[in-house]
């Protein structure tokens, strides 16, 4: 089986080419080698940004984030922590939350339940 490719052009400025052929002599490769192996590899970097802002706009959970990444969980997890952001994948987390800030009493904890509840309901 034949897979056909397809050519794509791009326009750089003076400096830009001048750059891109000073990174290809650098690293052994030809221009357009190059060019592929940092148009993939800017994909995949794309890919994973817009898996992540989908995580924390909480537009999908850590499963859907590694599929829309095209990575695996572990991976996709590691990413998340990596960036400090927090995981709450426990679906009750909040009614943990809320059983705390009456075990407690504690009015701040009560606030932030209500806050995130009220929230959730607004983005449905």
């Amino acid at each position: 089986m034949t897979v056909r490719m397809v050519t794509k052009s791009v326009r750089f400025l003076p400096e830009e080419s001048e750059e891109l052929a000073n990174l290809s002599k650098a690293s052994s490769l030809s221009e357009s080698a190059l060019m592929k192996e940092l148009i993939l590899e800017g994909i995949r970097l794309k890919k994973l940004e817009l898996a992540i802002h989908a995580y924390m706009e909480r537009k999908t959970d850590l499963r859907g984030g590694a599929v829309m990444a095209g990575i695996s969980f572990n991976r996709f997890l590691r990413e998340i922590q990596a960036r400090n952001i927090v995981v709450l994948e426990n679906e009750d987390f909040l009614g943990e939350l809320a059983f705390l800030a009456e075990t407690f009493d504690s009015q701040s904890l009560r606030a932030a339940v209500e806050r995130v509840r009220t929230s959730d309901q607004e983005d449905r």
